[in-house]
């Protein structure tokens, strides 16, 4: 129609309306976002409808884009490593902590359709309902056979298990044991709510959890004070022995995120710093950690005190937010830490296997050891849950969980009914002998907490 009217109209019309006519096609494609896409990225096919985490999938499809970028491939949600991109082809790897569902391609901030895979067990793993009734068995002989005790960190630390035991069952008995003993001691830290002494903070992480699944503010009143004392002072050389960065440091994590206040995240960086680094119990050479200054410099790394280090960093990382400039030091120390520990494990051949020595890198006290042991499984296990170690760690996984469940929980017996949790080292200043009957209140917390995050994997 333009054209029938030109002849009619004159020049300096036909000048502006071309011009009026270039500039609002202009103002819409500047209006496009940036480094938007004809059209939305779509998937058409999928190399394998399923497949453990790990497991290389192609993505087949078109508009993903030339190269990456700042596009992402997720797997029910949870973003993947990419190793190939091109516009009709994306090579990524299915995620620890993916589950099943979509995968779908995210460009420019556009969604594809989603196309289903589903994510399988490990293989070689227990099933699900194998580490479910290894959870019941422990957790009802202790309950059963032991009073809930007081409020410091041998209690805590159970009852940090106890809750983990809850989440992995549902079993309501569990909880209310928890909240039980929690309401005996008032939510409050055990040397008093002014306490900067970490073993007596280990409770917090109790308190916290039962805050989470119900909110009340008054339950975190006690630890808020006794972490607030700490925050405001310009002391951090608190923590001198490596077992403080597990019953304090998660306290700090989980509260920053709670409160969304990182002064948290700073005074708990403060004082791992004057541990590992200022105190010198980081042992960097063989990536494991002195329990005190009494064994710096030695050969000694107890195995447990090297648990609590290697649950804490878990713990840590779990929650704190990968902005934080400190997440990358935690990362990768958890990281060189695992390396090391995969390394030392007692591998098969001997009989039995799967477990850590009391004393990691010495001979004194060679055989098998169950709280430590527990919370190297936990850690592994959460890091393959949560994609930080990969699927090379299988095998230590499998082969602690044989130990634990097939060695250090004890069969029923005419004497006593299962299942007593064996081979635990009590308290003491340092590595020693385990025996078969041989239990604490904290290994059988540190088992449970291991179990949890079995019971994920399997899932």
């Amino acid at each position: 129609m333009l054209n029938r009217l030109s002849s009619r109209l004159p020049f300096n019309f036909l000048t502006l309306a071309y011009r009026s006519l270039a500039g609002i096609l202009f103002l819409g494609a500047a209006l496009l976002p940036a480094g938007s896409v004809a059209q939305p990225p779509h998937i058409t096919a999928l190399s394998l409808p399923g497949g453990p985490i790990d497991t290389e999938v192609t993505i087949s499809g078109a508009n993903f884009g030339a190269d990456q970028g700042n596009s992402t491939v997720a797997f029910n949600g949870t973003a993947a490593p990419v190793t190939s991109w091109s516009g009709s082809t994306i090579i990524a790897t299915v995620p620890g902590g993916a589950s099943t569902g979509n995968v779908t391609v995210t460009v420019a901030g556009v969604a594809s359709n989603g196309l289903p895979f589903t994510v399988e067990p490990l293989p070689g793993l227990p099933s699900r309902a194998q580490v479910i009734a290894a959870i019941e068995d422990v957790n009802n002989y202790w309950l059963a056979n032991n009073k809930p005790g007081n409020g410091d960190w041998p209690e805590a630390t159970y009852f940090t298990g106890d809750l983990a035991a809850y989440d992995a069952t549902g079993e309501q008995s569990y909880l209310q044991a928890a909240v039980s003993w929690a309401s005996e001691h008032d939510y409050s830290m055990y040397r008093g709510n002014t306490t900067n002494y970490a073993n007596s903070q280990a409770c917090g992480q109790v308190y916290i959890r039962l805050y989470q699944l119900n909110p009340v503010e008054l339950d975190l009143a006690g630890l808020t004070e006794s972490l607030n004392g700490m925050v405001k002072s310009s002391s951090d050389n608190e923590w001198t022995w490596t077992d403080a960065i597990n019953m304090s440091m998660p306290d700090f994590a989980e509260l920053g995120a709670i409160d969304n206040n990182t002064a948290y995240y700073s005074k708990m960086y403060s004082l791992y710093h004057y541990t590992k680094s200022t105190l010198g119990l980081y042992d960097s050479a063989d990536s494991l950690w002195w329990e005190n200054p009494t064994y710096v410099k030695t050969t000694i790394h107890w195995s447990r005190a090297n648990g609590w280090a290697f649950a804490a960093h878990a713990k840590v990382l779990s929650v704190l937010p990968k902005s934080d400039p400190h997440y990358a030091e935690y990362l990768s120390t958890f990281q060189a830490m695992a390396k090391e520990l995969a390394n030392i494990q007692v591998q098969p051949g001997q009989q039995p296997y799967g477990y850590w020595n009391a004393d990691l890198t010495g001979t004194d006290y060679a055989g098998p050891e169950s709280s430590g042991t527990s919370f190297f499984l936990y850690g592994f296990a959460w890091g393959m849950n949560n994609g930080v170690l990969d699927s090379s760690y299988l095998p230590v996984v499998k082969n602690a969980w044989n130990f634990l469940a097939n060695t250090a929980i004890q069969p029923p017996s005419s004497s006593s009914s299962c299942c007593l949790l064996g081979y635990v080292q009590p308290a003491g200043a340092g590595p020693g002998p385990t025996t078969a009957n041989t239990t604490e209140d904290f290994g059988v917390g540190a088992f449970l907490l291991a179990a949890r995050q079995m019971e994920l994997l399997t899932q």
